[in-house]
């Protein structure tokens, strides 16, 4: 009994020492003190004040003859030498012969047809002289003047409707037609220069065998030329036809003058751009050259120049309303290296003026004055 006396004490001993310490640790402990810190984000702004801007168009392109042709042969045969090397550099008067396929075999084929066909008109001389007494000294002139070497000239003419079937009868117009189809081909043994120009590019030599369909080189005119630009579809209003554009190497060092001569109708899809051609003449100017245009399209009322790096979600900025994040779409008029000139914008807005990482609609920021 003494024994479970003295057991029980002790434990009540034990118990209220740990209390006793439980209760010094815990008057120990402090609450943490909170810290009360800003996460707000400081933003900078800038007052909107839209002004009028001149939009500038500026493209880079190669320039190119305006005035080209590429020879092509549409008979075959043995290429011959003429007056002047068919080769790069070498110009041409209009009307010279740039190429001269030998006709030989082709031509001798044509003189039979018409030696055939004079042939042809004298024996049916002698029913004309009895049926068509009329018509008899016409024809008699036109088959004495008939010329192996020389192309035929044109049918004489009939209102006498029996003899005009009477000559069809005869196969007279088609032999005639089909002797005049064979002069045109033969016309195309020799190829003329349209225009005084340059060869700039040749395939054959004198000696070569060519081939129908075969290129024979590319003929271009001089000191007339065109750039190509690619221009932002936006600027399709902004270009006329005769507009005088500046142009210049890339190296700056020589400028030219030039005009909008041609403009595209149709808009690349993938680029959103239109095609618009420049004319420029020029005794320095050679093929193949870049410049670089610079068009003065036109003054836009209404625009505000902000940074690139402001634009969000490609046509959207955050502008500031009661210390919160608003977003504005703006419509993009031109863009330049870093800056770009928008639409959209209303006079006294605040814009934010630098980037926001993590900005959203309705955002708490601070100013920073």
């Amino acid at each position: 009994m003494k024994k479970t006396i003295q057991s029980i004490v002790g434990s009540l001993l034990i118990l209220a020492l740990s209390l006793f310490i439980f209760g010094v640790f815990s008057d120990s402990k402090k609450q943490p003190r909170k810290n009360k810190k800003n996460n707000l984000k400081t933003v900078q702004v800038n007052t909107v004040k839209n002004q009028t801007y001149p939009i500038s168009i500026k493209s880079t392109g190669a320039v190119l003859a305006k005035d080209r042709i590429a020879l092509y042969s549409e008979v075959a045969g043995v290429f011959l030498s003429t007056s002047k090397s068919f080769k790069p550099g070498v110009s041409y008067q209009k009307g010279q012969t740039l190429v001269q396929i030998d006709p030989a075999e082709f031509l001798a084929s044509v003189q039979s047809q018409r030696t055939n066909f004079k042939s042809l008109i004298i024996s049916i001389l002698a029913d004309i002289q009895f049926d068509y007494p009329e018509e008899l000294q016409t024809w008699e002139t036109y088959a004495n003047n008939i010329q192996i070497e020389n192309i035929l000239a044109k049918l004489p003419t009939t209102d006498n409707k029996i003899f005009y079937n009477y000559l069809s009868a005869k196969d007279v117009f088609s032999t005639y037609y089909n002797i005049k189809n064979l002069e045109q081909r033969l016309k195309k043994y020799t190829l003329e220069a349209p225009f005084t120009g340059v060869l700039v590019q040749t395939e054959i030599t004198p000696g070569t065998l060519v081939s129908a369909g075969q290129k024979l080189g590319e003929f271009i005119k001089p000191h007339v030329y065109e750039l190509e630009l690619n221009v932002n579809a936006s600027f399709h209003d902004f270009l006329k036809i005769g507009k005088e554009v500046q142009l210049s190497t890339i190296d700056q060092a020589k400028t030219y003058q030039g005009k909008v001569s041609r403009i595209n109708s149709q808009i690349n899809r993938d680029t959103q751009t239109v095609q618009v051609f420049v004319e420029i003449q020029s005794q320095e100017l050679k093929e193949g050259v870049y410049l670089q245009a610079n068009v003065q399209a036109k003054e836009v009322e209404g625009l505000y120049e902000i940074n690139r790096n402001l634009i969000v979600d490609q046509n959207k900025v955050y502008l500031l309303d009661n210390n919160k994040l608003v977003v504005q779409p703006i419509i993009i008029m031109h863009a330049n290296p870093n800056t770009v000139l928008v639409k959209g914008l209303k006079n006294g807005s605040k814009i934010i003026s630098s980037p926001i990482v993590g900005g959203y609609e309705g955002m708490k920021v601070l100013v920073k004055n």
